[in-house]
């Protein structure tokens, strides 16, 4: 073999090298710029009192020992604070009101985005305790017989009767089916 054969031998591994180190790199950065694209969306879309917050997918099941690293997680957009709240309260409507369909609306949107959340999420956004939350998503869904997409309902976690009580209150006290 001749100088010659051998440097243009190694000039095409060189290229041919560089040529899928490059379609690499473009790879990594696509996939880079797709979970920033993800979990820190553009915030300048967002209207005033919008919040972004990432949440539990709602198609992530749980099981025993599964821990947050090992969760799927979805980026949710949230109406924290409406128009709406604020006229409501300059009417002098009551705070817990507001609080309570706030709390509402915030399990509900996350829903309607894939995401699912529980009562301390909803808690730490409104600045009240789990428990509060809890008791105001009890009252709406007895005041509205229907039930609230929370992820302990959701997947029948925590210690509470979550959707068993309205289904034992249909099937037994209203005689009406589950469907």
């Amino acid at each position: 073999m001749n100088t010659v054969t051998v440097r243009s031998s190694s000039e095409g591994f060189r290229k041919s090298i560089s040529s899928a180190a490059c379609e690499t790199r473009q790879v990594l950065a696509q996939a880079v710029q797709g979970m920033v694209g993800e979990f820190y969306p553009e915030a300048s879309h967002l209207r005033q009192g919008q919040i972004q917050w990432v949440t539990v997918d709602k198609d992530e099941t749980s099981s025993y020992g599964k821990s947050m690293r090992q969760t799927k997680l979805k980026n949710v957009g949230l109406d924290l604070v409406r128009s709406k709240d604020i006229a409501e309260r300059a009417e002098d409507k009551r705070l817990r009101e507001i609080r309570k369909e706030a709390a509402v609306r915030l399990f509900k949107q996350a829903d309607e985005q894939n995401g699912c959340m529980t009562n301390a999420e909803v808690a730490i956004l409104l600045k009240i305790s789990p428990c509060t939350v809890s008791k105001y998503v009890h009252e709406w869904e007895f005041d509205h017989d229907l039930l609230v997409p929370r992820r302990g309902t959701l997947y029948d976690m925590g210690p509470t009767l979550t959707h068993k009580k309205p289904i034992i209150r249909k099937l037994f006290l209203e005689g009406k089916s589950v469907e």
